[in-house]
């Protein structure tokens, strides 16, 4: 009976123009636009959107955030949570990512979510994929990275902020997320 399931949830998208999860990494052509609202926030820079076609998983592009477990994931998590919930969101959305996530620029009420989260200090510009960034975003996400380390916002107080993306890789050669100074 799942394949059922399965089978409904392909045409359900198709019909939608949504591509399935299953179909992986890629760009989306055409890039889509969605709204909805948000109904879980599990990490600083993800959130699940209730669409009209069902729930999508979201990563905003731009940025990354803290993992879990990092020093500032928990307040990452709830300023995302604080900023998209009980409002209607607006994404654009142009790839799907490794875990099949849709790749997206959410906007509240006019407000870019992602570099709100960057102001706040509480992400980093994800500069190994500005280039997916149209140029004034890639400039605001980086100035706001800038002022965010020169005022010392956020995860920016510590003298040595871990970015995400090398906690990550340590967490894959059997390491942990702490500084060598922190163990």
């Amino acid at each position: 009976m799942q394949w059922k399931g399965l089978v409904f949830g392909v045409l359900l998208c198709l019909a939608a123009g949504v591509p399935h999860p299953s179909s992986g990494e890629g760009r989306l052509d055409p890039p889509l636009s969605l709204s909805g609202r948000a109904v879980r926030v599990p990490d600083g820079d993800t959130l699940h959107l209730m669409t009209e076609h069902g729930v999508e998983r979201v990563r905003i592009s731009g940025i990354d955030a803290p993992e879990l477990g990092q020093p500032y994931s928990r307040v990452a998590r709830t300023a995302l949570s604080n900023l998209v919930n009980e409002r209607v969101l607006s994404l654009a959305c142009d790839k799907r990512d490794i875990y099949g996530r849709l790749v997206c620029a959410v906007r509240v009420e006019g407000t870019d979510v992602g570099l709100q989260l960057v102001l706040l200090g509480l992400a980093w510009h994800f500069k190994r994929y500005e280039d997916e960034q149209s140029p004034s975003d890639r400039v605001a996400y980086s100035t706001a990275e800038e002022e965010a380390r020169r005022q010392r916002i956020g995860l920016f107080r510590q003298d040595q902020p871990m970015p995400p993306w090398d906690c990550r890789q340590r967490k894959r050669e059997g390491g942990a997320c702490e500084h060598p100074s922190e163990q």
